[in-house]
């Protein structure tokens, strides 16, 4: 039999090799496809070499962020989090401070920057029209505060590796952005939403959970069966979701480390629960071959990841229906259990750990008094006042001590 001719070129490695002398050195690109995809890549490093420039005092905004962001995406940040860098760069930064000498921007010029953007108008038209910018909304606050989180990490990296002297953004104060306004839902208005849903069994079962744990809606909608014990009502709350641009929902970790917990559903919430695994089961046999599975709680009829932001509508279309305010939103229903804990007189430190929140600052922002809580304080000060009545102090008081706060 004759032997197969060996194919030129390839290594004992199983690698093709493309080689070019350089400044009298030899440098060496490879490939396990061909020679020519070596060539190929050699020729665009090369290329891409050539454009950069040879001292990076002479490197302009532009070429540094597209630089720095290419060295981030080593470091398994979340997708969210590069896709929102990725965006403020080329949106916002790029086109006005890019063609900068990245040694000569100084804070006025950042500045002032920023005061314009401000000021600047959102019209997502390619060709807008004068009507569309009229139309078109200023930049919101926060968005502004990300454009300057995003400048700020990309000139410190510059500081750090010693291209710049000193970073022009810490000169600046971050800019501000009022939190939107929260308002937990009263006992009158959870009736009514689960009223709303008694016909919809994974919405009814999603929002009961929700106002018994506080969790938040990408923990729900990667919650797995194989972590619901449905004897005791007890759910492990271990990963989450994440939504991409143009690449949909994909599986996560939890927002942060202490987002990882154990929460417990009341016994009505457990029943719905039962009572929904059973339906689920049946529709999972009725879909048949095509069935995903997942071990989703929560999921599309296929058994795949539910976009976060398709719950959004649904709630507000469910709000809407119960005759709630146009404004509600599915997340205050984590306010609402944080602000009936801390009113039964939970200790804010078991708050957070319940709520997963990394900072006890994060939960005090979660926690509001609601009106009747605020008359019994005005009644108390009253007494004081008056000195009719010794005035109870929940921190040395021994029978309010001895209270516990509902189980949850």
């Amino acid at each position: 039999m004759a032997k197969k001719k060996k194919d030129e070129g390839l290594r004992k490695d199983k690698r093709y090799p493309a080689t070019k002398r350089i400044n009298g050195k030899k440098r060496f690109w490879y490939s396990h496809i061909s020679k020519e995809d070596a060539e190929r890549i050699m020729n665009e490093e090369l290329a891409a070499e050539a454009k950069r420039p040879q001292n990076y005092r002479d490197i302009t905004v532009a070429q540094w962020l597209d630089e720095w962001l290419e060295n981030l995406k080593i470091e398994n940040l979340r997708p969210k989090t590069m896709e929102s860098y990725e965006s403020n760069c080329r949106v916002h930064i790029k086109p006005h401070i890019g063609e900068y000498k990245l040694a000569e921007l100084d804070t006025p010029t950042i500045r002032n920057f920023l005061a314009k953007r401000s000021e600047a108008v959102v019209c997502r038209k390619n060709k807008p029209t004068t009507d569309d910018l009229k139309k078109a909304k200023k930049i919101k606050p926060r968005t502004l505060q990300y454009i300057y989180v995003t400048l700020n990490a990309a000139l410190e990296q510059a500081r750090k590796d010693k291209i710049i002297s000193e970073n022009p953004c810490e000169q600046i104060n971050k800019p501000t952005a009022d939190l939107p306004p929260i308002n937990p839902y009263t006992d009158d208005e959870k009736e009514k939403l689960l009223k709303a849903v008694e016909d919809n069994i994974m919405m009814n079962v999603l929002i009961a959970i929700a106002l018994d744990t506080g969790g938040r809606l990408s923990e729900f909608l990667n919650l797995k069966w194989s972590r619901v014990n449905l004897e005791t009502g007890r759910l492990i709350i271990a990963e989450a979701t994440e939504q991409v641009k143009g690449k949909g929902p994909k599986e996560a970790p939890t927002k942060n480390k202490t987002s990882v917990r154990s929460v417990k559903v009341t016994k009505p919430t457990l029943a719905l629960l039962n009572k929904y695994q059973s339906i689920q089961t049946v529709q999972i046999k009725t879909f048949g071959m095509r069935y995903q599975d997942n071990d989703l709680v929560f999921a599309k009829p296929n058994g795949t990841l539910i976009p976060n932001y398709e719950i959004s509508k649904r709630f507000k279309k469910i709000a809407l229906a119960a005759g709630l305010r146009a404004d509600a939103h599915f997340h205050e229903t984590r306010h609402t259990i944080a602000s009936e804990l801390a009113d039964a007189g939970l200790n804010q430190f078991k708050l957070q750990a319940f709520l997963g929140h990394a900072t006890l600052d994060m939960t005090k922002r979660y926690v509001h008094l609601n009106s009747d809580i605020q008359d019994e304080i005005v009644e108390t000060l009253t007494r004081k006042r008056a000195g009719s009545q010794k005035v109870v102090n929940p921190t040395t008081d021994s029978d309010y001590q001895k209270q516990t706060p509902p189980e949850t």
